[in-house]
């Protein structure tokens, strides 16, 4: 999703809903040009389909070309402190942690902003009033203009809501496409500050 965005490695990264870190975790592991086989195995390696030696040799061509060092601008903000620390767990678990940054916060309430703001917000899917997740998109939307934030870029479920909240506080949608986000149907919204 960052790269959807128009996020580069040498724009700053924020992510207002951070939840588990992910975003700002997928930034830094592509920056990083850590590959998608690291941390698991698929089935086409072990099925034949692919030669053994094709695999392995891909395989460390990619692997030749990780950075570990590389750092980069990426934050996370979240309002849970029990989220906060997830996001930290699985930055370590990634290897990432001393690129991005996690810390607790409100979205509603942005003092600061990177270059690119990038966020799946909570959709609302499990609370019994969806109404909140209204309210929410609305606040976020109203205080990113607020603070001039450029660009923002979301995927949610509730994209209607979203691209309204977005359009009232003078957003211009550049990007609405439908996304499969596994069994969810949601839209990844790109938009500019007018």
């Amino acid at each position: 999703m960052p790269l959807e965005s128009g996020w580069s490695e040498d724009k700053s990264l924020l992510d207002p809903f951070a939840g588990g870190g992910t975003i700002p975790i997928e930034a830094a592991l592509y920056a990083r040009r850590i590959p998608w086989f690291r941390f698991r195995s698929f089935l086409f390696e072990k099925s034949g389909i692919v030669p053994k030696d094709v695999t392995e040799r891909v395989r460390g061509d990619l692997l030749a070309e990780v950075t570990e060092g590389k750092k980069i601008n990426a934050k996370g903000i979240e309002k849970f402190e029990k989220h906060v620390k997830g996001a930290w767990k699985n930055a370590r678990s990634a290897g990432v942690a001393d690129t991005v940054v996690f810390e607790k916060g409100d979205a509603t309430r942005l003092g600061e902003y990177g270059d690119v703001v990038v966020t799946n917000p909570p959709y609302g899917n499990r609370i019994a009033n969806p109404r909140v997740v209204y309210d929410l998109y609305h606040d976020f939307a109203e205080r990113a203009a607020d603070v001039g934030i450029p660009t923002v870029t979301t995927i949610t479920s509730r994209w209607k809501w979203m691209e309204d909240a977005l359009r009232e506080v003078g957003y211009r949608i550049e990007k609405s496409k439908f996304v499969l986000y596994g069994k969810l149907h949601t839209h990844l919204i790109r938009v500019v500050l007018e």
